[in-house]
């Protein structure tokens, strides 16, 4: 051994890493490789290497070079040395080389490869996949030269009279200091099983930007949602199984930066802006790494992949940037406000037509609201109730309706035989049906629609202009999308770009969701990613309330006893007592719902969470309704009993001036009703 590899290391750590590379040599020949030895100056063969290209080493020429050393390019010889595995047909194997970042960005985007048996390398990857065989030759190649091969600096292919360096291969700076061990980003024993099923390279090829329909001119008679398009999830479903293989999540040697470049490019793709991959990025870490990316190294693997967007798609980033100028509604609604001043805040507060809510404290206009629940609480139910009677200017259990709200309701879920039954006692409750209010329903509909289907955005675009509502209801997000991977935040991307789209033109969406089973606290949060919450403005919880403990187990309903109302004096009791007090005398309350909020981008004294009762008439069987009260509503019945303004505070536990606002408000709306 010569006196140049002193710097190298300890005579242990030699002699420990010189067995490691003789064990990687005799599983290499095992899996059918070609090996050779390599300098570890400059990754140079050691020997005379052509005739390795025809022939594999024998088991005892590999012995030997161990035994004997191989040349060190200095005129003596070395025990110690790299190991490289020659590419081609001897191997069966081609290796795509990304030396830097923008160059695996590239390879796993544009040209879609990826391998389950990557190396890391000193600055990027390998990717190794089988040899076409045949008679095919597969070239070597270097990023930027030559015409048959993508402009891309570090990115290189080693093929048919190549190699690459092979684990547990290490690489020293030219001041003899260790920087590098290149590893698999497998366990050693699980290499020959990933060998044996390599994908087939499959050539480079440049993905094209996405047919895309023009975005067209925003506005509420011609309403363009067909530019939203349905995308698989086919990385967070390979990610998913490759963890569920390993049995734990993935963490350095694994290929996590591949696994990342592939996943957020699929978000970028799908029409993610940055903010949003960057978002899908952490739930994808969150969800398979540990631990996670460090900031620097992720932020780097996104802008990446932004960047390689944005050069190979430019026609993207050009009709995004000409919407964003030209034909953003939200500018067109502010009359093109640059900037908010004292001058123009009348015109600002203009934009929502004078109404802080279309039904209070529930619908702001122009806004995404998701009501969510489990199965069989009363979601649906309560959502139609409200809508029905403010479609009719009439309030609503704690919803108060100051003017009638014009509806679309599209029931992707329901039977035909229960949205008529709910008619039925919308009729006889509230009402007669409003023309204010329109419902679609699945089975009923002459046409189907299924918004996870390309071009089927356009039917729902249809009926809005049709329409042309003030509010839009889709329930169920997991049907009107049938086939959504809930777990995946790339997918919910077209969800949130339908419900953007809805509130960009002037209307409020609202998502009908449902709740993951409970745990075993008895709690359960919206199913599916955390994605889905970006851009709510207000997430409604409905849950159904039972009196039997035993009953509200088996059904992940909220025990009675968990509840409390405060009564109009300010006596507290449980919601099923308070609702019970509230029935007329005649009638029996049969269900009772709680209704709370989850996110709320904008909070007030009236967002607290109340109780709506459904009973019947002990002789006619017709349903009726009682409530508990809103802040709001309690200021208001005390005021018409002229109580006194610190009682009334007291009691709601409301401050005076929002009180008095509340009251004025009353009283300015009385007196424009009375004068109609």
């Amino acid at each position: 051994m010569t006196a140049d590899i002193a710097p190298h290391g300890a005579a242990q750590e030699v002699d420990e890493l010189t067995n490691k590379l003789w064990n990687a040599a005799m599983r290499y020949l095992q899996i059918g490789w070609s090996i050779i030895p390599l300098r570890l100056s400059d990754k140079k063969p050691a020997i005379a290497w052509r005739e390795y290209q025809e022939r594999q080493a024998t088991e005892e020429e590999v012995q030997s070079w161990f035994d004997n050393g191989v040349p060190d390019g200095q005129g003596g010889f070395t025990k110690l040395f790299g190991l490289a595995v020659v590419t081609g047909h001897i191997s069966n194997l081609v290796v795509a080389d990304c030396d830097n970042q923008d160059a695996l960005t590239y390879a796993v985007t544009e040209a879609g490869l990826f391998s389950l048996l990557t190396v890391s390398t000193t600055r990027g990857q390998h990717l190794y996949f089988k040899h076409p065989g045949g008679s095919e030759r597969v070239s070597n190649k270097a990023g930027g030269v030559g015409t048959d091969w993508p402009d891309v600096a570090g990115f290189d292919l080693r093929g048919d009279g190549g190699y690459v360096v092979a684990p547990p291969s290490v690489k020293f700076d030219k001041d003899g200091k260790f920087q590098h061990i290149y590893t698999f980003n497998c366990p050693d024993e699980e290499v020959e099983n990933f060998a044996a099923s390599l994908p087939v390279w499959p050539g480079v090829r440049s993905k094209t930007a996405p047919t895309r329909n023009p975005v067209g001119e925003w506005s509420f008679d011609n309403l363009n949602l067909s530019a939203i398009k349905s995308y698989g999830q086919t990385v967070w479903e390979e990610a998913s199984k490759r963890v569920e293989a390993l049995g734990r999540k993935l963490r350095e040697g694994d290929g996590r930066n591949p696994w990342m470049v592939r996943y957020i490019g699929e978000c970028v793709s799908s029409g993610m802006d940055e903010d949003q991959s960057r978002v899908a990025g952490q739930q994808f870490q969150s969800e398979f790494y540990s631990p996670e990316l460090s900031k620097n190294e992720f932020e780097s693997v996104l802008m990446s992949v932004v960047a390689s967007d944005k050069r190979n798609h430019p026609e993207k980033y050009a009709e995004k940037e000409k919407y964003n100028s030209k034909n953003d509604t939200r500018k067109e609604r502010a009359n093109a406000i640059r900037l908010i001043k004292p001058s123009n805040l009348a015109q600002l507060r203009r934009m929502s037509g004078g109404r802080q809510y279309l039904i209070d404290p529930f619908v702001p206009p122009g806004s995404i609201i998701q009501v969510v629940g489990f199965n069989g609480h009363g979601k649906s139910l309560w959502l139609l109730y409200m809508l029905w009677a403010a479609s009719r200017g009439e309030s609503f259990g704690s919803a108060h309706v100051d003017a009638p709200v014009k509806a679309l309701y599209l029931d992707f879920e329901g039977s035909s035989a229960t949205l008529s039954g709910r008619i039925d006692v919308c009729e006889e409750m509230i009402g007669e049906m409003s023309d204010n209010l329109t419902i679609w329903n699945a089975n009923v509909a002459d046409d189907s629609m299924c918004l996870n289907q390309g071009g089927e955005m356009v039917k729902l675009a249809s009926l809005i202009e049709e329409v042309k509502p003030q509010i839009v209801v889709l329930d169920t997000v997991r049907q009107a999308w049938l086939g959504l991977e809930e777990n995946s935040p790339h997918s919910w991307v077209k969800v949130n770009d339908a419900a953007m789209a809805i509130r960009n033109a002037g209307m409020t969406a609202i998502l009908v969701h449902h709740r993951n089973k409970p745990n075993m606290q008895g709690h359960g949060r919206e199913a599916g990613s955390t994605m889905q919450l970006k851009d709510l403005d207000v997430q409604i919880i409905v849950t159904k309330v039972v009196e039997d403990i035993d009953q509200a187990k088996r059904e992940a309903a909220m025990p009675d006893d968990a509840t409390y109302v405060t009564d109009f004096y300010g006596a507290r009791c449980t919601a099923w007592s308070y609702l019970r007090r509230s029935m007329p005398a005649d009638a029996n309350l049969k269900m009772v719902f709680e209704i709370s909020f989850g996110k709320l981008r904008q909070a007030t004294d009236n967002h607290v969470t109340t109780y709506i009762g459904l009973g019947q008439d002990k002789a006619t069987g017709k349903w009726v309704t009682v409530s508990s009260l809103t802040p709001k509503q309690k200021a208001i019945a005390m005021g018409k009993h002229h109580i006194d303004l610190e009682t009334i505070c007291d009691r709601t536990g409301v401050s005076q001036p929002t009180v008095m606002a509340w009251l004025k408000e009353q009283r300015k709306l009385e007196d424009g009703n009375a004068t109609q």
